[in-house]
């Protein structure tokens, strides 16, 4: 298994230059940032940093389990989410930059929708006609909605059992809470609010600006815009599929050459048997 997984990551740095290319910068970038945290003293920011190499290593088994071949445009892409997650997760991206999570989480819609597609057109056979293009393509929305709903169940598992904060609080100035009112006929609404005072332990009191939303609409803002990348990338594939083909070429994944050659082999095989005769036979 692990050689001809090594075959498959060396036929593929000798055949797709461009490829191994982003590859090749996406480490690279991985190892400066280690470096940096190694003369920061930052063990936990040092061990994501080279940790975040193995997206490299992880991209070729999906290719090599899955017999699909990924276009250098989806792995230049996904190799940029992850190297966001460095960004965000180690040099504070997340809070530099207000709506950087967005736009990792849009990114991802497009990306698992491009999966799916990949996946759908392993399992279902390949997209020979504009509809069962488009039945693949919707596969690969769904695909990238199942993805993100299940990345925020496990970020809601990591808050419940490991006490961790996944989830990015928002700051707000209204409620709006049937809780409040006691029934689910007129809900209390509160607005304007100005400060909250949280009393904990001994009598300490915590003050903050407003209201703190604990990652409801964080979590919901996640979903929104994973659906706007998945959708993004339906349109943008119908529109090549008809005007620029090149586009779905380098974006969308294909199915191994090894993988179709086998497909095609069986469905010979099987037309010979359909049309035998039962005298031909003898």
């Amino acid at each position: 298994m692990f050689k001809r997984y090594g075959n498959h990551v060396k036929e593929r740095i000798l055949n797709d230059r461009a490829t191994s290319v982003v590859m090749a910068v996406f480490s690279l970038l991985c190892v400066l940032s280690g470096i940096y945290w190694m003369i920061d003293f930052s063990l936990r920011n040092l061990i994501v940093s080279f940790v975040f190499i193995g997206f490299v290593f992880f991209i070729y088994w999906v290719e090599h389990m899955v017999n699909i071949r990924f276009g250098t445009l989806f792995v230049a892409a996904s190799l940029t989410l992850a190297f966001g997650g460095i960004l965000g997760a180690c040099f504070d991206f997340y809070m530099l930059i207000p709506f950087f999570d967005d736009i990792l989480h849009c990114l991802s819609g497009v990306l698992f929708a491009c999966l799916g597609y990949g996946v759908a057109e392993k399992f279902f056979g390949k997209a020979s006609d504009k509809r069962s293009f488009r039945g693949c393509l919707l596969f690969g929305l769904f695909f990238s909605l199942a993805v993100a709903v299940g990345w925020e169940l496990f970020e809601y598992a990591g808050n419940v059992f490991m006490s961790g904060d996944n989830f990015e609080d928002t700051f707000v100035d209204r409620i709006c809470s049937y809780v409040l009112s006691g029934g689910h006929n007129t809900p209390v609404i509160i607005e304007d609010i100005e400060k909250t005072l949280i009393y904990y332990g001994d009598g300490q009191i915590y003050e903050i600006e407003g209201y703190l939303d604990l990652g409801s609409i964080d979590t919901v803002v996640d979903l929104l815009v994973c659906t706007l990348g998945a959708v993004l990338l339906y349109i943008i594939s119908e529109i090549s599929y008809k005007y620029c083909p090149k586009i779905n070429k380098i974006l969308l994944p294909t199915r191994a050459a090894e993988d179709i050659t086998s497909e095609s082999a069986l469905v010979i095989e099987h037309d010979e048997l359909q049309t035998k005769t039962p005298e031909n036979a003898n």
